[in-house]
């Protein structure tokens, strides 16, 4: 199991519609401009379930669970708080779903110093879906941006790779998630692809693993009913992280943690600043069968710890 959270802060400035002003007020322009300051903090905490169903194969579950909280802040022109508690856009609330399972399918092997291993897979549509906000508002109805799913079967598949070159260890992973086609709201997911680079170190113990790499992460616009959105939403973004981490483990528990720091974020649209995400994790691994069948590389309980950095 693993927690993974981030707190995300965006300003953007929008030209609201005003039905009239009362006679006489000096403070009410039509069409005055309105900065909105909003503050995300994601959390999700994951739930993992891996079985080894041979010396090559094994499956594996993901199960995430969603969190969100948005405070938001609205500023007039010289920068002083305007007295709107919410509005049909947007809300202080907290959010709590469970998002799109994935179910995988792990293959792995060795060549002398060499590991690799491929996974495929599908997310399952379990995660909650809204009706497209853009027509909500402009009928001027309250609606909701958060999604809790994508609401359709998408394909994942991943590559992973690395080489033991003692005392370091250089690993490589890259997975993506595909969108294919439009939800029940007329909604379609962006494409997402995200590659890992890095070195990791026991330091000279057999108990513990420090890790260090760069994480590069695409994501293509959502659409719906076929179009990208204006103003709002995702409509393409691109993130480069450092990321560093721990792994410690003791028998069959394994503890791990990793801070992923920005270096590059290239977002179209609203501007979106993440300070840092963190991500803390427990995992046990019971031998479910005598030693000589089981194989760490296969099943994903490899000590390095690197298996845990998969975006999800």
């Amino acid at each position: 199991m693993s927690f993974v959270g981030a707190v995300l802060e965006t300003q953007h400035v929008e030209v609201p519609f005003v039905d009239s002003c009362a006679d006489g007020a000096t403070d009410c322009v039509e069409g005055e401009p309105q900065t909105h300051d909003q503050s995300i903090a994601l959390g999700e905490v994951r739930l993992h379930a891996d079985l080894g169903l041979s010396s090559w194969l094994a499956a594996s579950v993901m199960v995430p669970l969603r969190i969100v909280r948005s405070d938001i802040t609205y500023l007039d022109v010289d920068g002083n708080v305007l007295p709107f508690a919410s509005d049909i856009h947007h809300r202080d609330e907290t959010l709590v779903g469970l998002g799109d399972p994935w179910v995988l399918l792990r293959h792995a092997g060795a060549v002398d110093r060499w590991r690799y291993g491929l996974r495929l897979g599908v997310s399952l549509p379990f995660g909650r879906t809204e009706p497209d906000p853009y027509r909500l508002g402009e009928l001027g109805l309250t609606h909701q941006h958060v999604q809790d799913g994508t609401g359709t079967f998408d394909p994942i598949a991943g590559l992973e790779g690395s080489l033991d070159a003692p005392p370091l260890r250089l690993h490589a992973w890259a997975i993506g998630r595909f969108s294919l086609y439009e939800n029940e709201h007329g909604y379609r997911a962006g494409q997402r692809v995200t590659g890992h680079l890095g070195l990791s170190s026991a330091l000279g113990t057999s108990w513990l693993r420090a890790r260090i790499g760069t994480e590069a992460s695409v994501e293509t616009p959502e659409r719906w009913h076929g179009q990208v959105p204006e103003g709002e939403g995702n409509q393409g973004r691109l993130d480069v992280v450092l990321a560093t981490g721990l792994t410690a483990w003791t028998g069959d528990v394994e503890l791990f943690a990793t801070v992923r720091t920005p270096l590059i974020t290239h977002v179209e649209g609203g501007q979106l600043r993440a300070p840092l995400t963190l991500e803390l994790g427990v995992a046990w691994s019971p031998a479910l069968w005598s030693a000589d069948e089981d194989d760490d590389d296969v099943h994903g309980h490899d000590h390095g710890g690197d298996g845990h950095d998969h975006d999800h």
